[in-house]
């Protein structure tokens, strides 16, 4: 059973290698290029903040596990389509970032566990159109009432033979992804252990962030930059479930 209050512990991360000792994790980055992906514009760089200190974390709770070693290789989401496509997929464990309209598989991952129909929360179908957060309580967070909502979801890795995970870290926008990506890592370091406030055996939380100010700079109006995007880092983050 997936729970993300177990993030924090070695012994969860104990049965997640191969039988050569080797903890792998691979951290899938979203790029908006698959034609598959809805949205027009190109992924940004805020969805790369917090991704080495998850690497961090991970490769330190692999070596309390007792693993020989830990590998991690980033790639991007056509990459990972394309070594799907080419040959048994690597038994690894997925950080998997963005939503759906920039990431191809965000949508393959939700789709491939049925994440909706299991849950009725998340992201709901259309999975390509994540317009829209759904709590298990039944509340809903829109894109345009609730720009930096994301959430963290917790996957069995459906491309592995062998028992991996898979982490979604995704948002409405950039700010909320940035939100679920520094989740991700108080859970792994043990800041957070607590379940889904609705439904324990869920293993997703909803999260929304406070943008940071620069007071020390000006920045660009939204409405100058290519594409018509907030990126900016994350000052704090507040769990809605």
């Amino acid at each position: 059973m997936m729970e993300l209050r177990k993030l924090s512990d070695s012994g969860f991360w104990r049965g997640l290698g191969g039988a050569d000792g080797t903890l792998a994790l691979s951290i899938v980055m979203p790029s908006g290029r698959a034609t598959a992906s809805d949205t027009p514009h190109l992924a940004l760089s805020s969805d790369g903040l917090y991704l080495p200190e998850i690497a961090i974390e991970v490769d330190r709770l692999a070596r309390s596990a007792g693993a020989s070693s830990f590998s991690v290789r980033s790639m991007l989401d056509i990459d990972y389509y394309e070594n799907l496509r080419q040959g048994p997929p690597p038994e690894d464990n997925l950080v998997v970032v963005g939503s759906a309209a920039v990431n191809l598989i965000s949508e393959m991952l939700l789709e491939k566990c049925e994440s909706w129909d299991r849950w009725r929360a998340g992201f709901p179908r259309p999975y390509g159109y994540p317009g829209m957060i759904v709590a298990a309580d039944g509340r809903r967070f829109s894109f345009t009432g609730s720009p930096n909502v994301g959430i963290l979801a917790m996957y069995e890795n459906p491309w592995s033979a062998s028992p991996r995970v898979a982490l979604l870290c995704a948002g409405s926008f950039a700010i909320g992804t940035a939100a679920s990506l520094r989740l991700a890592l108080e859970y792994l370091r043990g800041d957070r252990r607590e379940d889904n406030e609705t439904n324990p055996s869920i293993p997703l939380k909803i999260i929304d962030a406070r943008a940071r100010d620069y007071r020390h700079l000006e920045l660009k109006s939204v409405h100058d930059c290519s594409p018509q995007m907030d990126v900016r880092n994350i000052l704090s983050i507040r769990v809605l479930e």
